[in-house]
């Protein structure tokens, strides 16, 4: 578990793995995650996800990040949610998943002199389905429902839920998806591509370009360390 949620387990007198296991479950699910109350099961023996269950799926599926710098530009801010949204769809289709509704959230900081706003809009699907460009869209007029001008936000991210997988899903009569088939071989040669050649090789134009580092939204990098191990560009240079 993290940092903060050990030393707020630590406040609370909870300081090993015994202490958790013999924790309230209605306190526990109040006052922290779903996950730590698994754990809190597994602790004691009771299995939280069931062994040997190939129809098990997650519920949903979160994209979320804090913000390198503040955002007070409603085209920035939705450059972000646009990023973090095509970012859901590609991870919901690499497990073979579709989705029927989500999310879209922004945050200011708790502690912005400014004014403190936080806001979520949900939009519902009337088919699931895993078609980025369908998101996006939806996405846009979310996020045009919450915002308010005049603060400084510092977090936003999106929520897909309702998943099931793609091959069990469940279609309308009364809505029946367009072009289903097309868009999927469009999403399936987006991700090709950028599986073979680097992520975010292929884009959505809303999402900003890979390549510039200097967007607001994105994390501060400064003091990330070099990739010496994994990147090319970043192998350590011997000199004779």
């Amino acid at each position: 578990m993290g940092r903060r949620v050990a030393a707020r387990l630590s406040a609370a007198g909870i300081r090993t793995a015994f202490d958790l296991a013999r924790a309230d479950d209605a306190w526990i699910r109040r006052r922290f995650s779903v996950t730590l109350w698994n754990t809190a099961l597994e602790l004691r023996g009771v299995s939280a996800v069931p062994d040997g269950d190939p129809g098990s799926i997650r519920q949903t599926l979160v994209v979320s990040r804090s913000f390198g710098h503040r955002i007070t530009r409603k085209d920035l801010l939705m450059e972000a949610i646009s990023a973090f949204t095509e970012r859901a769809l590609e991870r919901l289709r690499g497990e073979r998943l579709v989705a029927r509704g989500f999310s879209v959230h922004v945050q200011t900081s708790l502690f912005e002199k400014d004014g403190v706003y936080a806001n979520s809009a949900t939009v519902n699907l009337p088919f699931p389905s895993a078609d980025t460009a369908l998101f996006l869209k939806k996405a846009r007029g979310a996020l045009n429902a919450i915002w308010k001008p005049g603060y400084r936000y510092a977090r936003g991210g999106v929520m897909l839920f309702s998943v099931e997988r793609e091959d069990r899903r469940e279609l309308s009569l009364l809505a029946p998806q367009k072009d289903g088939k097309k868009q999927a071989r469009l999403m399936k040669a987006m991700d090709d591509i950028n599986a073979r050649y680097g992520h975010r090789t292929v884009t959505f134009a809303s999402a900003g370009l890979p390549s510039d580092e200097s967007a607001p939204w994105k994390m501060n990098r400064s003091n990330l360390s070099p990739a010496r191990t994994t990147s090319w560009k970043e192998l350590a240079t011997a000199r004779a």
